[in-house]
């Protein structure tokens, strides 16, 4: 369990990090990093400020995935398989969020 609980932790920290420069929007509009949609890289002022909420939105999923990595192998009953499911569960329960809120900011801009 301890390979997945640095795994699931990882990645969440990973995601954090990773944010931190669409927060700072330092990010300059290109086809690799950020959040790359159509209307995005047709507007600088829509590619940053929709990068700075959508990093925003992935911070918080990330530190959320990073804590509840920590926090779920010290729930009673809790095994590998238990924890494994659930890990993947909550990563994507966190994405699919911060995706769903980003798109809804995007398309109010």
């Amino acid at each position: 369990m301890r390979f997945l609980v640095i795994l699931f932790t990882g990645t969440g920290i990973l995601l954090a990090l990773f944010s931190l420069p669409m927060i700072a929007r330092k990010i300059k509009p290109n086809p690799f990093y950020g959040y790359r949609v159509r209307k995005t890289l047709e507007n600088p002022e829509i590619w940053y400020d929709a990068n700075e909420y959508s990093g925003r939105q992935l911070f918080v999923a990330g530190a959320l995935i990073a804590v509840s990595s920590m926090v779920l192998p010290f729930l009673p009953g809790m095994s590998l398989s238990l924890y494994s499911g659930l890990g993947g569960l909550i990563n994507l329960i966190f994405l699919i969020i911060a995706f769903i809120r980003s798109s809804v900011y995007l398309k109010d801009l």
